[in-house]
């Protein structure tokens, strides 16, 4: 069983597995229904992610800065597959939300796109709203993404995969406060957050004061040992620190202690 905690403090034990949904779907149906996006102990999240650790769960709906982001950003994808479906061979850059909404660049070729082909645009997407059709997120190599844009002759997409460097991530070691005014949107590389949770009271916790110190002597233990490897920051085992092959997630490696 793992422990979640809300931000109003209350808790409740969940199977490990469960994910952000599952839990929103035992609170309520209507706050399922509501949410947009959520984060895990200040990480974003997936809703459909598995939780297989004790942390503090935060939904968040139309009513919050980071669900209208979510939405904003999914209505862009949504956009760009009414576009492809008038035009065929539109080529597709970025879709990202902004401030006030949100926007698709694209390369229509030789066709001018006019006001009078919006409304169709509009309809179309809201034809494909309605199918509530789930968003999935799927890792692959940097090579198969080459492939596939190259297939399609998409050369926007492929100057962007250019720029990423074979095997190259983030490691992120700021605090969850520092991390929050980070502009995500510019970063171009997969990105990989260490957590650091010590047993209390019968369960696994963050503690900022132990958290802070092992971030900063994880910095120094990259350092130090040069690591440019996944497996190279697993190995890490300062102040007996050592990592949970099972806590672990795809983009959070849990060390514990």
């Amino acid at each position: 069983m793992i422990t979640i905690t809300f931000p109003d403090g209350n808790q409740r034990s969940y199977e490990s597995g469960t994910t952000a949904m599952d839990v929103a779907k035992s609170i309520s149906h209507g706050l399922a229904r509501n949410i947009l996006s959520g984060s895990f102990d200040g990480n974003t999240i997936e809703l459909n992610d598995p939780l297989t650790t004790n942390g503090t769960l935060q939904f968040f709906t139309w009513n919050d800065a980071s669900g209208k982001e979510a939405f904003w950003h999914s209505s862009a994808h949504v956009l760009a597959q009414a576009i492809v479906h008038f035009y065929p061979s539109a080529k597709l850059t970025i879709g990202p939300a902004i401030e006030k909404g949100f926007y698709y660049d694209v390369d229509l070729g030789d066709h001018v796109l006019t006001l009078e082909e919006f409304p169709k645009i509009e309809k179309k997407m809201k034809e494909l709203a309605s199918r509530k059709m789930s968003f999935e997120r799927y890792y692959i190599s940097k090579q198969d993404a080459l492939n596939y844009f190259n297939k399609k002759g998409d050369e926007y997409k492929l100057e962007l995969l250019e720029e990423l460097k074979d095997g190259e991530l983030l490691i992120n070691l700021a605090s969850t406060e520092y991390f929050k005014v980070l502009p995500k949107k510019v970063l171009k590389v997969p990105m990989i957050t260490p957590v650091f949770k010590d047993f209390k009271n019968g369960e696994y916790k963050t503690v900022m004061t132990f958290a802070k110190k092992a971030r900063g002597l994880m910095v120094r233990y990259i350092i130090d040992n040069n690591i440019k490897t996944i497996d190279g920051l697993k190995n890490f085992n300062k102040e007996s620190y050592r990592f949970s092959e099972e806590m672990s997630t795809e983009n959070e490696l849990l060390f514990t202690r």
